[in-house]
């Protein structure tokens, strides 16, 4: 495997209250060549009333997804199986929900975060699929959630786990000293070229529903939402 010679990060920042895209910041700590230039499918905002689902229709999901079929939905809104993991400690505190497809809320069914990539050669936006990913603990049985998504060319391989500041990290630790944390891994082959790693914030959380958002913003290193860190 080859790791590429150019990477970059984008923000990805959608709002269900606002119904649009807030913020798409790119940053690229090696080459500005890592910044996509092409155009690509976004996520579509909803209707700006509820009048545009007709309210007698059997599944107004259904109806919805159908006026929006160029938008890219997450899987249990895409009429897939709805199901997920939690991820936190023995102790109690902190407890963070994880999709089959990757997607991560740090705090419960609140906001969902999604890894997207995009290959800067030919401007393909990749977005996980579950046929795409494999899930695994650490050693079969601990609390480490390994999830491997293969795409052509490229595969992304995160973990995601809690841990606090106490001695023991498996401990509950101080009020407000738990985190969950994610290691991003992408290991590329072939002629190496350069990729796009995006997190994609979106209302939707792993277990289903949506949480709207307000007030997002976004650096370098942080991503926020209403007030609270969230990456």
């Amino acid at each position: 495997m080859t790791v590429p010679r150019r990477w970059g990060i984008a923000f990805l920042v959608y709002a269900w209250a606002v119904a649009s895209l807030l913020l798409a910041v790119l940053v690229s700590p090696s080459s500005a060549a890592a910044i996509p230039t092409g155009g690509f499918p976004m996520a579509a905002a909803p209707p700006a009333s509820a009048s545009a689902v007709d309210p007698a229709e059997a599944d107004p999901l259904k109806a919805y997804r159908a006026a929006h079929p160029e938008a890219i939905w997450p899987n249990w809104f895409a009429d897939h199986r709805l199901a997920w993991g939690s991820v936190g400690l023995a102790g109690g505190g902190t407890e963070g929900l994880i999709a089959t497809d990757g997607t991560l809320s740090p705090n419960r069914n609140s906001v969902g975060i999604s890894l997207w990539l995009r290959d800067d050669q030919d401007g393909t936006l990749y977005v996980p699929q579950l046929n795409q990913v494999t899930q695994s603990l650490a050693g079969g049985d601990l609390p480490l959630v390994t999830t491997r998504w293969a795409v052509a060319g490229a595969t992304l391989t995160t973990t995601v786990f809690a841990a606090s500041d106490a001695a023991d990290p498996t401990a509950p630790g101080s009020p407000g000293g738990q985190r969950v944390f994610v290691q991003a891994t992408l290991s590329a082959g072939g002629t190496p070229r350069p990729w796009t790693l995006y997190v994609a914030l979106r209302p939707f959380g792993p277990g289903g529903g949506s949480t709207p958002l307000h007030n997002v913003a976004a650096s370098p290193t942080a991503l926020s939402a209403d007030g609270r860190l969230v990456l």
